[in-house]
């Protein structure tokens, strides 16, 4: 072994979104962002990671607006920047997106 450190990665899903309230897929960048659901969500994990005491170094998001929301409340908590990523990309729902899982099935 060349290094004698440990390296943890955690990820973390952008907090809830009224398409994901409704069961819904979604590819847009720009829509939805994070419910107050989300917003709930994301405060909870925040208190979670800090009761925990996670060490963090770097925080990356995609370009969606509802995972820079949830990036910045995460930054805020650790008093970082958060770094775009336009590579981190979801998942690509082409005709599917915006439907709901019965409306597909």
């Amino acid at each position: 072994m060349y290094f004698n450190r440990k390296c943890k990665i955690t990820f973390i899903c952008h907090g809830a979104t009224i398409y994901s309230e409704e069961g819904r897929f979604s590819d847009a960048e720009n829509y939805p962002p994070i419910s107050e659901l989300g917003i709930e969500e994301m405060d909870n994990l925040s208190k979670y990671l800090k009761a925990r005491a996670v060490k963090n170094d770097v925080i990356y998001t995609s370009p969606s607006v509802r995972t820079v929301q949830s990036a910045m409340m995460i930054a805020k908590l650790f008093k970082k920047d958060y770094i775009v990523v336009d590579d981190l990309k979801g998942r690509f729902c082409g005709d599917w997106n915006g439907l709901t899982y019965e409306q597909i099935g």
